[in-house]
């Protein structure tokens, strides 16, 4: 990444590793205990967690260990939401993720 990313491409490559992390990496196994067990669901953060580490790697993208930490936070407490039944729908569930992120990316930590 030579030249500096615009907005939407800098964000269509986060919700990309969202996606890829989420939704790729996540087991079937993961996807039905995560909302039983915390330490499962601690599991699913840090395989959700891994494209955006491998991303901190790459020059150009500003991904700060601070701001991997928020995003593990964040990711763990909506899908807590989610398991304890607070967030029912996906589409709502997805949509958090996305506004965490955008908001991580605002501060300059993702």
């Amino acid at each position: 990444m030579a030249t500096q990313l615009v907005l939407w491409q800098y964000l269509a490559v986060l919700f990309a590793c969202h996606n890829i992390g989420d939704f790729a990496f996540q087991s079937q196994w993961m996807a039905m205990e995560k909302a039983k067990d915390k330490e499962v669901l601690c599991y699913h953060v840090i395989t959700q967690l891994s494209p955006f580490i491998l991303l901190s790697l790459v020059p150009g993208m500003h991904v700060t260990p601070q701001g991997l930490v928020l995003h593990a936070v964040l990711h763990g407490i909506t899908d807590y939401l989610k398991g304890k039944g607070y967030i029912k729908k996906i589409w709502k569930d997805q949509s958090i993720h996305y506004v965490c992120m955008m908001f991580e990316h605002a501060i300059g930590w993702l």
